[in-house]
């Protein structure tokens, strides 16, 4: 598909300044294509957006090309379609219905760690910024592509903000301390409390000059200062007392003492952020969600798989059918050869006739003795001569069209030879091709019986197998040795509990096949 062809799908409306910006989500479009097998409109085809813009194909290529280039993909155990299931799961946390929204794209990024979280600040960020305000989403239609290129670069916004918090805050600090060296009462300042206000300053600013500055020996601000005439040992048990793990030197830097917060809560952010299982944390409606969007799309596909094979057998078998009637009437070879045929009887035909005639002027000319009186010998003899030359040539000619004539019809044979081969290997083609239509009829009856099933109650299920056994028709061994063997209605429990999205069944879908092996049984008993 051209450019034009894919944004026209995408609903991106042609500007006269979009040349870039159609051409990168073509480009993205094709890559997700590359990986999908399916374009962004068929890939969000059950949650379609309001509308597609560049930068939410962007980000959707993003996440994809991640997965294409990270090896820790592999060793996670993710897989492409935990990336659609995670972004379906987001549309419907919304509501049934949901149309795919960018944050959605978003969220996918940050969970399979494309970009950082901003919704978990580091134990420093609480330090240095208590008090600035986290970035606010915006739902509105007018603002979503200026949103959507804002997150990709936030991190960058809010590296620059620290600095420039950094920046107020040292010269603010700076301020202070001439203040408190001018004033006459700084000799007499009370040693900072854990809880102050002072002691919170004192303690960020240690903490930017230890990351920022380079190693330099650092003296509290705030505290009294010692009179030159203490001892030195003194002197050090005093600066020890007062400042504690907050004094930096040049052999080793600063412990950072967290004032006023929770050490549970200071563990979790320094922590790195890791991916969370989404399996783990789904929840049955999500399952039933999951479970249901699976079964749609499975039968969507068989669907489609079963009408296109069968638009193929059904054309292929009708060609088979006329060529073999063509062949049974003599009209499947080609036109060329039959008149090729045609042209060589003809041929030989005619010099066959020619030298029939003139075998009967000679032995007219022999008979008629009148004429031969009238001829001298030397005349009698030309005569004899010519004719024996004349009916050489002939014979001659004879022999040519009839070898070309038998030529002619050695190739009409083997192309029919061949047209008979051809309809005999596809006769054996039509024996596959049907095949391979009964196993794309078996599939798309299995998933049609299994949304049925999946809809079904815990009532229901147990009326539908109370008749099943009243017709002599079970759960397979294999299945009743994993179900408790106590309980007769085990079967049932087991696909209850997995359709309830149960731990034991739903955490790895390992209810999947058997339901794919009853239901095809159910439909076939039913």
């Amino acid at each position: 598909m051209t450019d034009d062809e894919i944004c026209e799908a995408l609903g991106i409306q042609p500007s006269i300044n979009d040349t870039g910006r159609r051409a990168r989500a073509a480009s993205h479009s094709r890559f997700i294509y590359s990986w999908t097998r399916q374009w962004p409109w068929q890939w969000a085809g059950d949650f379609p957006p309001e509308r597609w813009t560049a930068n939410m194909v962007q980000n959707l290529a993003r996440v994809y090309r991640h997965y294409a280039r990270g090896a820790r993909w592999w060793r996670s155990g993710h897989t492409l379609e935990d990336i659609k299931i995670y972004v379906q799961r987001q549309v419907n946390l919304r509501g049934r219905n949901a149309p795919l929204k960018p944050n959605d794209i978003n969220d996918a990024l940050s969970f399979f760690g494309v970009t950082k979280r901003k919704d978990k600040p580091t134990a420093e960020d609480d330090l240095v910024r208590p008090c600035l305000g986290r970035f606010k989403e915006d739902d509105e239609d007018e603002k979503r592509e200026e949103e959507d290129e804002s997150d990709v670069d936030e991190s960058i916004d809010e590296g620059e903000q620290h600095n420039r918090a950094g920046e107020m805050e040292d010269g603010s600090g700076k301020q202070d301390g001439d203040q408190t060296s001018t004033s006459p009462k700084a000799t007499a300042s009370p040693v900072p409390t854990p809880n102050s206000q002072s002691s919170v300053s004192v303690h960020q600013r240690l903490v930017r000059q230890t990351n920022s500055s380079p190693p330099e020996e650092v003296i509290a601000l705030g505290q009294a200062e010692l009179s030159p005439s203490d001892p030195p040992k003194k002197r050090a048990r005093s600066e020890e007392a007062y400042l504690g793990p907050a004094i930096v030197t040049l052999d080793r830097p600063a412990k950072r003492r967290h004032l006023n917060i929770d050490k549970s809560n200071t563990d979790s952010n320094l922590s790195a952020p890791t991916v969370e299982d989404s399996a783990a944390t789904m929840t049955k409606e999500e399952d039933l969600a999951t479970l249901d969007a699976v079964v749609k799309r499975r039968l969507t596909e068989s669907t489609l798989e079963y009408a296109t094979l069968k638009k193929k057998v059904d054309s292929f078998q009708h060609d088979l059918k006329t060529r073999k009637a063509s062949l049974e009437a003599g009209t499947i070879i080609a036109s060329e050869s039959q008149n090729e045929v045609a042209t060589c009887e003809k041929v030989h035909n005619d010099v066959f006739n020619n030298l029939e005639k003139l075998r009967r002027t000679i032995e007219h000319y022999e008979v008629n003795k009148d004429l031969l009186e009238t001829l001298d010998s030397e005349t009698r003899i030309m005569i004899a001569k010519d004719h024996g030359r004349r009916l050489g040539e002939m014979k001659k000619e004879l022999e040519t069209a009839a070898t070309h004539l038998q030529e002619a019809r050695r190739k009409v044979e083997a192309e029919w030879e061949e047209v008979k081969q051809r309809i005999k290997e596809d006769e054996a083609k039509l024996v596959g091709m049907e095949a391979g239509l009964e196993l794309a009829h078996t599939e798309h009856d299995r998933w049609r019986c299994m949304e049925h099933f999946a809809a079904m109650k815990a009532d229901d299920l147990k009326k539908v197998m109370a008749g099943l056994e009243k017709e002599g028709l079970g759960l397979p061994k294999s299945h009743e040795k994993q179900s408790q063997p106590d309980s007769d209605e085990a079967p049932v429990q087991a696909e209850v509990d997995c359709r309830a999205g149960s731990s034991g069944w739903m955490g790895d879908w390992e209810c999947i096949d058997f339901m794919l092996e009853f239901m095809f049984l159910l439909g076939h008993s039913l």
